[in-house]
């Protein structure tokens, strides 16, 4: 028998669950590192494989992180891969559990075209943290140049405007005028997003290094240009 409070417990710090409280408000917390998270996942993983995820259930937050990284760590087939995923995503209410998650799914490097109609049902969904992972699915693992007309199917798509959705967008966003200016561009100037997502998007490519000085004093007269609803 998987005894998971156990093991939570004994790594529990309250030092870090005080400050991992303040950024995720609202979120049951026992306070448990994040490496602490990956090494009870990658243990779990080894000793028990897919019994691991049939015992388990993504009920507080370390509990979900873990049951998602068990996802990521648990030799499976695609199949049977979503539909442990779609029972993980039920569970994502929160940004941090929903970014650790999603950032280990490497696998879906290897499965992108098989992925596609599960991203667009997730969209059409109309859940908040369902499209968040989306975006934060296109960031961490469709960064190839031939990834961009998914991407730009993807982005066409409504998205709800609550803040943590709209980050993700942005950060998408952000990342396309790194990687695809020409074609990006004219989406944020046409107004194409709302005028918070948009700002956004262009302040954290002003704050990249990434850019040029001449780009984002473009994009720092661009974002000025944008008028809140």
């Amino acid at each position: 028998m998987i005894d998971l409070d156990t093991l939570l417990s004994q790594a529990a710090d309250p030092n870090y669950k005080t400050f991992h409280s303040r950024l995720v408000p609202g979120v049951a917390l026992r306070g448990v590192r994040t490496p602490a998270l990956e090494r009870i996942a990658r243990d779990l993983a080894k000793q028990y494989g897919k019994q691991a995820l049939d015992t388990l259930s993504p009920s507080d937050y370390e509990k979900t992180v873990i049951y998602g990284m068990l996802v990521a760590y648990v030799p499976l087939a695609f199949n049977d891969r979503l539909a442990y995923l779609e029972t993980w995503l039920a569970h994502n209410d929160n940004w941090a559990s929903n970014d650790l998650v999603c950032a280990r799914q490497t696998w879906m490097r290897k499965h992108k075209a098989d992925l596609v109609p599960f991203l667009n049902a997730w969209m059409e969904s109309g859940d908040p943290w369902k499209q968040r992972f989306v975006y934060t699915t296109l960031l961490s693992h469709y960064k190839q140049s031939d990834d961009l007309p998914v991407i730009f199917e993807l982005l066409r798509h409504p998205y709800v405007c609550s803040y943590y959705t709209q980050m993700g967008l942005a950060w998408l966003l952000c990342e396309l005028l790194l990687r695809a200016p020409e074609s990006i561009e004219p989406w944020l100037v046409q107004g194409r997003f709302d005028a918070f997502t948009t700002q956004k998007a262009f302040q954290k490519a002003i704050e990249s290094k990434r850019l040029p000085e001449t780009s984002r004093n473009r994009y720092r007269s661009l974002k000025k240009q944008i008028q809140p609803a």
